[in-house]
């Protein structure tokens, strides 16, 4: 059998093959060399040893093969957009948000008897702060100063 024809029958397991070795996801980008060296191994796999030009030459029909049938879009002409659907991703959903019950306000009704002294009335001004008394710096400690060259006793 001709291995162009190998790979040409067998195109889904050629495409899931490569979905094994490189990032292919509905509406992702699929390069040329990743077909090529993808081609390659799933050969090599089967015991068919195919070398670089022939496995070129596979990659270049497959891949004209898979732009007439609408999977490959191109891009370039070493590159296509894969638009493939059973290789779409399952959406990931957000985590379901629990509704919030709304909270009351909290009634602070305070008897006028059970005010602490040191606490603020509702609707009263706070007290103003209280500056402490400046405390006057530490007076230095006396130093003497450094004796004069000729105050310094000679040995």
């Amino acid at each position: 059998m001709n291995h162009a024809s190998e790979i040409l029958d067998r195109k889904t397991d050629v495409l899931a093959f490569l979905k094994t070795r490189f990032p292919l996801y509905d509406k992702s980008n699929v390069f040329f060399r990743d077909i090529q060296y993808g081609i390659q191994v799933f050969l090599g796999r089967k015991g068919i040893k195919a070398g670089y030009p022939e496995s070129e030459k596979i990659a270049r029909e497959f891949a004209s093969l898979m732009e007439r049938e609408g999977v490959f879009v191109a891009i370039d002409r070493q590159s296509w957009a894969l638009h493939y659907p059973e290789f779409r991703t399952p959406p990931s959903k957000p985590a379901p948000v629990a509704p919030v019950a709304p909270v009351a306000p909290v009634a602070h009704s305070v008897a006028p008897h059970s005010v602490a002294p040191h606490s603020v009335a509702p609707h009263s001004v706070a007290p103003r702060s209280v500056v402490a008394p400046s405390v006057a710096p530490p007076k230095p400690s006396p130093v003497a100063p450094p004796k004069a060259p000729s105050e310094q006793e000679s040995v």
